[in-house]
């Protein structure tokens, strides 16, 4: 195919899980050509309007679900439940829709998958860089065709997405789009994250990046316990991430061990 192009951008995957990285990456893709104008035009001069907000979502919804179609079952963060499959989707049409208006460039469309066998799937992709994260359950974490994997924090200041950690003495840095806060945290840019306590993930902002940044190596769980996974149309979710010493010797998968 041309550069660019889904199948290029997830290029290391093989397995019988393709199928569904590549659709969610055609989605993500489909997403990024049609915002593209928008990521142009609120680059150069933001629009703080709910208008433009809005319009920019339907956008963006409308070309994710003409790419996933018939045979899966969407949760789309605007439009609910659509269609029906033995694959689930759960849908950011984008991430961080508020930054995308503004030109701050940490926006663009987030997907999670998880099929009848419980094996997921998730895509998020930078609709300003053009950046790809993807990661399948027990495979790792990807950007571009680069393995993430996760290093220690440094012995200094400690910098983590969302809120505040006392107890660990961390510095926030709140980026308005969890799923891209999350890929941040996968490939080294932040040391944590931690859902701000105002402010609860749903399962469209979260599941994505949490399955990155999982496969990547971090210690993924939910505040009080509970499934990290589980898809939600309508509950609240505050996690925390955070490096752990790799554990892995009973073969046990990262996104497995940060289920609960």
């Amino acid at each position: 195919g041309r550069q660019g192009e889904p199948v290029a951008r997830v290029s290391g995957a093989d397995g019988d899980g393709d199928d569904v990285l590549d659709l969610l990456a055609a989605a993500a893709e489909a997403v990024r050509d049609a915002i593209a104008p928008l990521v142009v035009r609120y680059g150069a001069r933001p629009d703080r309007s709910s208008d433009a907000a809005d319009e920019a979502d339907e956008i963006a919804e409308r070309a994710a679900l003409g790419v996933l179609g018939n045979g899966v079952r969407v949760l789309s963060e605007c439009a609910g439940w659509v269609g029906s499959g033995d694959v689930e989707v759960v849908l950011d049409p984008i991430d961080g829709t508020n930054n995308l208006v503004r030109g701050i460039p940490y926006s663009g469309p987030s997907l999670f998958a998880v099929d009848r066998g419980g094996r997921m799937t998730a895509v998020v992709l930078n609709a300003f860089t053009g950046r790809t994260f993807w990661a399948r359950s027990g495979e790792g974490a990807y950007r571009d065709g680069e393995r993430l994997l996760s290093i220690p924090p440094p012995a200094g200041d400690v910098i983590v997405g969302g809120a505040h950690d006392v107890e660990r003495g961390s510095w926030p840095r709140l980026l308005g789009a969890t799923a891209h806060t999350l890929c941040a945290v996968a490939e080294g840019r932040l040391d944590g994250y931690r859902t701000p306590e105002d402010s609860p993930d749903r399962s469209w902002d979260l599941l994505a990046g949490a399955l990155i940044a999982a496969e990547a190596g971090f210690d993924v769980r939910v505040v009080g316990g509970g499934d990290v996974f589980a898809i939600d149309r309508t509950a609240n979710s505050w996690i925390i991430v955070e490096w752990a010493p790799p554990r892995g010797q009973d073969g046990d998968d990262a996104s497995s061990r940060s289920r609960t």
